[in-house]
C-alpha cells in the first residue's frame, strides 16, 4: 500500500511540472507594423500625369497616363512597386466613372481614347514592403484631363462655289461662326448651324483678285471645347 501511494504522488508532481512548463513558454505579442505615407507623382519627368501628343486632342485621339507611387521611407521619398493602381474617368455630365487603366504594380504607363472633357482619379490600394516590413498607406488623387474637342472631318468645295463641308463626331447640332479678316482683325461674317447628324456645309465668297482670309469657330459645350479652323478663298486661273 505504501508503494502505491508513492507512485500516485510521483505522477501528480510530473503533471504539475508539465503544466508550469507550458505557462513559462507562452509567446510575446507581435510588434505592430509601421504605416508610411504615400503619394502619386508623374511617371515621366517633364510631362503631366495625363497628356496628349495632339496640340488640341479631339474625340478618338490618344490620351496617355504616366503615374508612379512613392512612399516616405527612412526620411526620403522612393518609388515603390507593391500594391495596385486603378485609373477612373469621370466625363463631364456623366454620373458614373469608368475604369480606363490599371496595373497590379504601383505605377501606370498606359493610354486610352479621348471621349470628352473629363477628370481622372488615380487610386492606390496600399501594400507592404521594405525590411523591416512597413505598410504603404492607400492614397488617391484627382486630375483635370486635357481639354477635348469634337472630331472635325472636312472636305474642300471648289468650282462654282468655294468653302468646305464636313461632319462633327460625336454628332451634334451646334453653332458655327464664320469670321472674315478685315485689315488686321477678324469680324463676324455669318452664323450657321450643323445638322443634328453633325453634318455641315460652309459656302464662302472668293474675290476676283487676291484672297479672303477666314476663321471658322465651332462652338463647344459642357462635354467638348470648341474648335477653330482657318483658310482662304480665291479665284483659280
Amino acid at each position: 500500500m505504501k508503494t502505491r501511494r508513492l507512485i500516485g504522488s510521483v505522477l501528480a508532481i510530473a503533471l504539475a511540472a508539465t503544466s508550469l512548463g507550458v505557462v513559462a513558454t507562452a509567446a510575446a505579442p507581435a510588434q505592430a507594423v509601421e504605416t508610411v505615407q504615400t503619394r502619386i507623382v508623374p511617371g515621366i519627368d517633364g510631362r503631366p500625369e495625363f497628356s496628349s501628343y495632339s496640340k488640341q486632342p479631339a474625340y478618338g485621339d490618344t490620351i496617355s497616363v504616366y503615374v508612379d507611387v512613392q512612399a516616405f521611407v527612412n526620411g526620403a521619398w522612393k518609388n515603390i512597386y507593391n500594391g495596385s493602381v486603378t485609373v477612373t474617368e469621370q466625363l463631364a455630365g456623366s454620373a458614373t466613372p469608368t475604369v480606363v487603366a490599371s496595373n497590379t504594380s504601383a505605377y501606370v504607363s498606359d493610354s486610352f481614347k479621348a471621349r470628352g472633357n473629363a477628370t481622372y482619379t488615380v487610386s492606390y490600394s496600399g501594400g507592404t514592403g521594405e525590411y523591416p516590413a512597413v505598410n504603404y498607406a492607400p492614397v488617391q488623387a484627382t486630375y483635370a484631363g486635357p481639354a477635348v474637342s469634337r472630331k472635325l472631318t472636312t472636305k474642300t468645295i471648289s468650282g462654282k462655289h468655294a468653302g468646305f463641308k464636313g461632319k462633327l463626331s460625336p454628332a451634334t447640332k451646334t453653332k458655327i461662326t464664320v469670321l472674315k479678316k478685315k485689315g488686321k482683325k477678324f469680324k463676324k461674317f455669318k452664323v450657321l448651324r450643323s445638322k443634328k447628324n453633325g453634318r455641315f456645309t460652309v459656302v464662302l465668297p472668293a474675290p476676283r483678285r487676291g484672297k479672303f482670309h477666314w476663321r471658322i469657330i465651332f462652338a463647344g459645350d459642357s462635354r467638348f471645347v470648341g474648335s477653330v479652323i482657318q483658310g482662304t478663298t480665291y479665284k483659280g486661273f
